[in-house]
């Protein structure tokens, strides 16, 4: 779920990579996903607001 990059995997990081504190694309969507079912059983206001 974070950015853990091989060395060579990408050009920016040659040496690779052990991000912990970002999301790569995968965990980003699903964070998103797990937020949004939260806010969705929610009472907040904004749970009206999700499609």
């Amino acid at each position: 779920m974070f950015v853990w990059l091989e060395p060579g995997e990408h050009p920016n990081y040659p040496d690779g990579a052990r991000d912990n504190t970002h999301f790569n694309e995968e965990g980003a969507l699903e964070i998103a996903r797990r937020a949004t079912e939260e806010i969705g059983r929610s009472d907040l206001a904004l749970a009206g607001k999700l499609l």
